[in-house]
């Protein structure tokens, strides 16, 4: 795995972390244990975000590998986010809308390696292992098809693939080719929780 966060102002992220960890001291409690701040305290963490988020930190995970002799899975993502100005009254969706300025995330599983991997876990004899590697295949194709018929994933020479381009202020996102709007996405996505 390999990562990295760009367009990060250091100063403005160490004076939130020393804001955030006396108000933790005030409440009593460790500055690693969440506390519930009051009003004055959200007013001024939110303006100590605010020139953090105005630098557009980029954050990145490109790639993330996994591998075994039959196969492999590989991910990149990456979101870059930006001030997303007056958002009082705003519902999360919204905040979301305004915060991120782009997003994207790429990500394929070979069947081979899937089954491989349940074979390795099983351990035992090989009449153990073939039954286990032939489960993990029942169910990648099971998976596989149920994100195929909702569109959320393609399959191709037996490698599971995801494909997403977000730019939420656009109202814009392409999954595996196809344009979507947020309303469609979260659409997709409910129809996915209800599977």
């Amino acid at each position: 795995a390999s990562g990295a966060v760009n367009r990060l102002d250091i100063p403005a992220l160490t004076a939130l972390q020393n804001t955030y960890a006396e108000m933790a001291r005030k409440h009593g409690g460790d500055p690693n244990e969440p506390f519930e701040p009051t009003l004055e305290e959200q007013q001024l963490l939110e303006a100590q975000l605010r020139p953090i988020l105005a630098a557009g930190p980029r954050l990145v995970l490109d790639p993330l590998e996994w591998t075994n002799p039959a196969g492999r899975v590989h991910a990149n993502a990456s979101v870059s986010l930006r001030d997303p100005g007056d958002v009082d009254d705003a519902f999360l969706p919204e905040v979301l809308r305004q915060l991120v300025d782009s997003a994207s995330l790429h990500l394929s599983v070979d069947r081979a390696m899937v089954v491989e991997l349940f074979r390795q876990v099983a351990g035992g004899n090989e009449d153990e292992q073939e039954q286990a590697g032939e489960f993990g295949g029942m169910l990648f194709d099971q998976y596989a098809e149920i994100l195929g018929g909702i569109g959320l994933a393609t399959l191709s020479n037996g490698t599971l693939s995801l494909s997403l381009e977000a730019t939420p202020g656009e109202d814009r996102f392409v999954l595996n080719g196809d344009v979507l709007t947020t309303d469609q996405l979260m659409i997709l996505m409910l129809g996915l929780m209800l599977l």
